[in-house]
């Protein structure tokens, strides 16, 4: 992906820090966000569709930024750093998301991030309740404590993720998408 996935689904642009905490805290969850180096020429840009109990945003900051996200409570997020890095903290664990590695946040974890100016990320956001709804459907069994994911995913070249979200980002650009179809559509 080395054109600006999801392009056609550009939500907004700015380069106003206190504009983009609140347009992403709206999207996600409410976070905290400052600058972490010496610029201060936020360049932000946002695409973000949404898929019923999922939705697939990608997001640059443009400049060294610092995020706290506390704990996302409603979301499970696989976040795909597609250029750049971003240091990431997962609860205690310490990952760093780039071109070769995925990294996973749990809603009860809390969620730091330490993006690079030309950090630019995929995320496919869950919505946990669906999730754990499906879970306690193929177990027949209810969920006893929170449900956490190991923050820190290697891929192999040709990473079947990667393909999949290759394919998420494509069909979500089509006039007739899957996504908006009847079994597409179907909530989880």
């Amino acid at each position: 992906m080395s054109h600006i996935p999801i392009a056609s689904h550009q939500l907004f642009e700015t380069n106003d820090l206190d504009e983009a905490r609140q347009r992403v805290g709206e999207l996600f969850c409410r976070h905290q966000i400052r600058y972490s180096g010496k610029g201060r020429s936020l360049a932000f840009r946002q695409s973000f569709t949404p898929m019923t109990r999922m939705a697939l945003s990608y997001v640059t900051y443009g400049e060294d930024v610092e995020i706290d996200a506390g704990e996302p409570e409603n979301w499970f997020m696989v976040h795909s750093t597609l250029r750049g890095r971003c240091a990431m903290r997962v609860g205690r664990k310490e990952v760093c998301g780039d071109p070769e590695t995925e990294v996973v946040s749990s809603p009860m974890l809390g969620l730091r991030m330490n993006w690079s100016a030309d950090c630019g990320q995929m995320v496919l956001k869950v919505d946990r309740a669906a999730l754990e709804r499906q879970l306690r459907r193929l177990l027949d069994d209810d969920i006893r404590r929170p449900l956490e994911f190991h923050p820190e995913v290697a891929r192999s070249p040709g990473s079947g993720y990667r393909r999949l979200l290759t394919f998420i980002a494509s069909e979500s650009e089509q006039v007739d998408t899957f996504f908006q179809s009847a079994i597409g559509h179907r909530p989880l």
